[in-house]
């Protein structure tokens, strides 16, 4: 097995992800420090998305586009809008704060953390994935990383519009109107999606129909539809002061299925809402910027939930030498649940946070290092001290580098009152501790990484309660990354993970695959013409912990083809699991069969 997966490594680092046509730009990342800063001056494990190539890879959802990341993978229960789970190194959702525009995704009405299965990537700029625990700056939801959207900034009279449509009966159109003058920015936009979709479920592995389709067996359509209207200006009040609002909001609503079972009454509805409003003053050497932002909440399945979180700040970020900067902060949360199930339920607990993170360049910025440090205090969770420290060494074309930190998952309020009017308020605290080392050479890196979480939170065996598990879980494994143009043409990317991951009592966590490859081609025959193919490939994977069910041991390819006809206009299609693969990510829930999508890009 080994020497066989020995092969499928070499094999990929030949093939690969789209890196798109700017191979040799820096990206600026926000998330790591809470402040703009290059990769270069960044030692944190981070990949970045970038929204050339969410454009040409045409990614349906935030899911389908970080799932071409080493060291993630994820299941999903149905078609695009069912339930999904992300796993980050081996961590699920609940373990990766989740942010767009800053503005926190996490539900916390939900204990598996953001849905990120409703957020749509049309106004994306990147996506910031910081790997391992950022609890140091971040808090108690950045256990496993960080995921930053950021979306578009306004253009100076800009219109962009696009429209698609594809198999089971799936509809995309959206607009964005931008507009800029010396005062200040405006975008308006939004973005729709409709799918008649194919059954959520599926017979499982255990039924002798499994392998059959729904319409081989007379089952519903599950349909999907979602709406996203988002706003983001500002107004620059002199050269130093500018005040901003960001909006977004997503309302959606997906019929779905019991495992393994056809259902045609199960339908769910989301409403979230993201605001948030900031004033940056920026001068030579400091950036004070003070904000205030609510993320809210609401879904009506079994009853209906209502939650909401809010969050006020003042971020300083001080560069006190040519080669130091130090960010320090003061913050004030507030977690709430307002109504559950139709009943008259309304639990809350309160945060406030102390950070600080420091970053020094020496040897001419061939050495960085890095210090993180946060305080937290709960109101009913008491308080906590958790920190990170990092370093990395730049040598000639290859660097390498470390970090080591310590994180805190706070239980959320659905974890306390789960199932609701019960109460279980002894539940503790998740204590993680990770560490990731990363050596570079030119386009190829190779890390390991080692992650321990004490007491992790569970239900327990009858779906009662909310449990922490005693002892020492350990999530480890390796991730290998090759980005590689070949002459003017030709781009070739791959990714590789391997992982190993227990509960306290040595069991296997469910749904994580032992090993993933993903691997894409692109050729850019023409400055108009692009032809893209991807794949991915994952091993041996458990539907549960009782490891009776194998879910894994299967390859899906896709493809893309995007054409320029001018300046204003693009073209494309896009091709998903070709060869028409039969599978399953969770047992008793269907995936896509062979699909096609076309699609019309205007901007102007």
């Amino acid at each position: 097995m080994f020497k066989h997966t020995l092969s499928i490594v070499a094999c990929a680092t030949l093939v690969t992800s789209l890196g798109a046509k700017d191979l040799t730009l820096d990206p600026i990342v926000v998330s790591a420090a809470k402040t703009e800063q290059s990769l270069k001056e960044t030692t944190a494990n981070i990949d970045v998305i970038t929204a050339e190539e969410i454009e040409e890879r045409h990614y349906t959802s935030v899911i389908e586009a970080l799932n071409t990341l080493a060291g993630i993978d994820f299941t999903q229960s149905g078609g695009i809008g069912q339930q999904s789970s992300l796993y980050v190194r081996g961590f699920s959702n609940k373990y990766t704060l989740v942010l767009i525009d800053g503005m926190r995704a996490n539900d916390p009405t939900n204990f598996d953390g953001a849905f990120l299965d409703q957020i749509t990537l049309s106004d994306i700029e990147r996506i910031e994935v910081i790997k391992g625990a950022q609890s140091g700056i971040w808090g108690a939801d950045a256990d496993a990383g960080v995921i930053n959207i950021i979306t578009k900034k306004a253009q100076p009279h800009h219109v962009t519009a696009y429209t698609e449509t594809g198999s089971y009966g799936t509809k995309k159109f959206g607009a964005t109107l931008s507009h800029v003058i010396n005062k200040g920015d405006i975008k308006i936009g939004f973005d729709r999606l409709l799918t008649n979709g194919f059954s959520a479920a599926e017979p499982k592995k255990s039924n002798p129909l499994y392998g059959s389709r729904f319409d081989n067996l007379g089952w519903e359509r599950d349909q999907y539809s979602s709406t996203t209207v988002h706003v983001k200006g500002g107004i620059n009040f002199t050269d130093n002061d500018r005040i901003e609002l960001a909006h977004r909001n997503i309302s959606s609503h997906v019929e779905f299925d019991n495992t393994g079972i056809d259902n045609t009454t199960n339908a769910n509805s989301f409403k979230q809402h993201f605001n948030k409003v900031s004033y940056t003053h920026t001068e030579a050497h400091n950036i004070l910027q003070a904000y205030t932002e609510r993320s809210d909440f609401e879904r009506d399945y079994y009853g209906g939930y209502k939650g909401k979180t809010d969050e006020t700040g003042l971020i300083d970020t001080f560069k006190y030498t040519d080669s130091g900067t130090l960010v320090a902060g003061i913050l004030c949360q507030k977690f709430n649940v307002d109504t559950v199930a139709g009943s008259s339920i309304s639990k809350n607990y309160t945060g406030r946070a102390l950070f600080a993170s420091n970053t020094n360049l020496f040897n001419n910025n061939s050495t960085v290092m890095t210090e993180t440090i946060r305080y937290d205090d709960y109101s009913i969770f008491g308080s906590k001290t958790t920190a990170k420290i990092g370093v990395k060494q730049n040598i000639s074309d290859a660097t390498v580098s470390a970090n080591y930190g310590t994180a805190y998952k706070v239980p959320n309020l659905d974890d306390i009152y789960y199932p609701w009017g019960n109460s279980n308020e002894n539940l503790k605290p998740e204590n993680i501790r990770s560490f990731d080392i990363t050596g570079t050479y030119k386009n190829l890196s190779l890390t390991y990484f080692y992650n321990t979480i004490k007491d992790m939170i569970a239900i327990n065996d009858l779906w009662t309660q909310m449990i922490n598990i005693s002892g020492t879980s350990i999530l480890q494994g390796y991730e290998a990354k090759i980005k590689q143009p070949i002459g003017d043409s030709l781009i070739v990317t791959g990714a590789y993970t391997r992982l190993h991951a227990v509960d306290g009592s040595g069991k296997e966590l469910a749904r994580r695959p032992h090993e993933s490859i993903k691997a894409s081609v692109d050729w850019y025959s023409s400055d108009k013409l692009h032809f893209g193919l991807n794949s991915q490939y994952i091993g041996t994977r458990y539907d549960t912990a009782a490891q009776t069910v194998e879910t894994g041991n299967y390859a899906v390819f896709g493809g893309v083809v995007n054409y320029t006809i001018n300046k204003n206009i693009d073209l494309y299609a896009k091709f998903d699991n070709i060869f028409d693969r039969y599978y399953q990510t969770v047992d008793g829930y269907a995936t896509a069969g062979r699909s096609l999508y076309a699609g019309l890009k205007v901007n102007y």
